[in-house]
């Protein structure tokens, strides 16, 4: 392309596609292979919000720029060290096997960026398993056995998530009608709900298997609400004499006597409050 002058054409092409993901949010990513091809940039400027995942040196006649050279353009560099490839279907063999991907993992650090003849700033590093033969099947217990080795190799870069499943359990013991129970109590378990933070690290496991515990203690201690004609019998119990009332003042006791014959009557025989007869009520003047 860079013979032909077609490559200032590619480089349109590529920032044209990065300005589109970047205008839905994403974070624009390409292959280093094409990128500044022998170090050359007569052709023009890459956008520098393009991270590069650097997976290959070049090979026989094909020279990459070199990663070094990339940084110093300012792009971000994602190690995607292609000693890590495995090719689904290649078990054994010299190049992408599911052998050397695993010896790999013992004779490359975190950080070996492919063709770096120095320390290079990356982002990350990835581990990639590529369908170059169609028809060859994937064997998923081989692939989780190389991704935990790879996370297993790399622990000090690759912390794993914390285990959420006792917290889970806790909230799914979480009664679903909780305004049977007192407000004060209610108020404590979602204090303890709302603490919880989501996406801590496997160093933090004991903080989140205490939110777990927190939840649990604050399930065991609601407290059940009385029956409403507890909270209505007390302060009529208080005033049996209503003599010395008003009008305005009598209407809201009387709502509340009310309330309680209602409660306490059964579908067949209505039941009035046993003292409620004996209740003195005031001569009240209109007037």
């Amino acid at each position: 392309m860079q013979q032909s002058g077609t490559y200032k054409k590619f480089v349109a092409y590529v920032n044209d596609l990065a300005a589109m993901a970047k205008n839905a949010s994403l974070k624009p990513m390409v292959f280093n292979d094409g990128i500044y091809y022998d170090n050359n940039t007569s052709f023009g400027t890459f956008d520098k919000d393009l991270i590069v995942s650097y997976w290959t040196a070049g090979w026989g006649g094909y020279d990459v720029a070199k990663p070094e050279f990339l940084t110093d353009k300012g792009l971000k560099i994602m190690n995607t060290n292609d000693g890590w490839y495995w090719v689904l279907g290649r078990v054994d063999g010299d190049l992408y096997s599911y052998k050397t991907a695993l010896a790999s993992l013992a004779s490359k650090k975190f950080t070996d960026v492919p063709g770096a003849s120095s320390a290079v700033p990356i982002i990350g590093s990835v581990q990639a398993v590529w369908a170059d033969d169609p028809s060859a099947q994937l064997d998923m217990p081989a692939l989780l056995k190389l991704m935990d080795q790879f996370s297993t190799a790399y622990a000090p870069y690759l912390v794993r998530p914390a285990d959420y499943s006792k917290v889970d359990a806790a909230i799914a013991a979480v009664p679903r009608q909780l305004n049977q129970y007192t407000e004060a109590s209610v108020a404590k378990l979602d204090a303890a709900l709302n603490a919880v933070v989501r996406g801590k690290k496997a160093t933090d496991q004991a903080l989140v298997d205490g939110y777990a515990q927190t939840i649990t203690v604050a399930i065991k201690a609601l407290q059940l609400r009385p029956p409403i004609t507890q909270r209505l019998m007390p302060p009529l119990q208080l005033q049996r004499n209503l003599t010395g009332h008003t009008i305005k003042t009598l209407v809201p006791l009387m709502r509340r006597l009310l309330l309680l014959i209602v409660i306490s009557a059964s579908p067949s025989k209505p039941k009035l409050i046993p003292w409620l007869p004996r209740l003195q009520l005031p001569s009240l003047r209109w007037f």
